[in-house]
């Protein structure tokens, strides 16, 4: 079986630096551009179930990816984004100016991330996680494609999970733009990363090729 997973496009918000958390905004034209894209990439592959968080911008995206209706896509809250409590919505040069150590261990020390309003990197992995296990309990010994459409903190901690990958070094490379693509293998109980962060289908990069950690050179160099 193979997991395909991918962040929602670009919003509205993500252009403004606003941070989303459990609220939203709408795709930008990037965004809605990326997420065809991706569509086309994934053209030949036949999903047997689609997955999104229930917030608008991943369920327009996962619509666009997979070519489905909403009421065939699958909305699991377990996928939404961290929940960010009274800092959803503002601007980060704002939150950063306002709470400074706070800010910092959310963009720096994940794993020192604690507020009493709003969730933990661990509290999004554990519950996403749940999901992620029983898609894989339900279709492990099958030869079926599964999509997931989620948000960058949500699909980090699940890559963190299939690389054991400590907290500490969670923003490490690679880098989770929007629609960015990662599938992982699972094979007898156990899952290989196959592809991380993938962004080799955005109409930008024409021209060049795909080196390491998402990092592109021209084919002419």
């Amino acid at each position: 079986m193979r997991l395909y997973l991918t962040r929602h496009g670009q919003t509205v918000w993500n252009i403004e630096r606003r941070l989303q958390g459990w609220n939203d905004s709408e795709l930008s034209e990037k965004g809605i551009s990326n997420a065809r894209a991706l569509r086309e990439r994934l053209a030949d592959i036949d999903f047997y179930e689609v997955y999104s968080s229930p917030i608008g911008r991943t369920m327009k995206t996962a619509e666009i990816v997979s070519g489905l209706e909403a009421d065939k896509i699958i909305q699991d809250e377990n996928l939404r984004e961290i929940h960010l409590g009274s800092w959803e919505g503002r601007l980060t040069d704002e939150i950063e100016l306002e709470y400074p150590e706070e800010y910092s261990a959310f963009r720096c020390s994940p794993h020192l991330y604690k507020r009493s309003d709003a969730e933990s990197y661990y509290d999004v992995q554990k519950r996403a996680l749940i999901s992620v296990n029983n898609v894989i309990k339900k279709h492990g010994n099958t030869d079926r494609n599964i999509l997931f459409v989620t948000h960058t903190v949500t699909l980090k901690t699940i890559m963190a999970y299939f690389e054991d990958r400590e907290f500490a070094r969670l923003w490490d490379p690679p880098f989770i733009y929007d629609t960015s693509l990662s599938m992982v293998e699972i094979k007898n109980g156990t899952g290989t990363i196959v592809m991380h962060g993938d962004i080799s289908h955005f109409s930008d990069l024409k021209g060049y090729e795909f080196v390491k950690d998402n990092h592109f050179i021209k084919k002419d160099e």
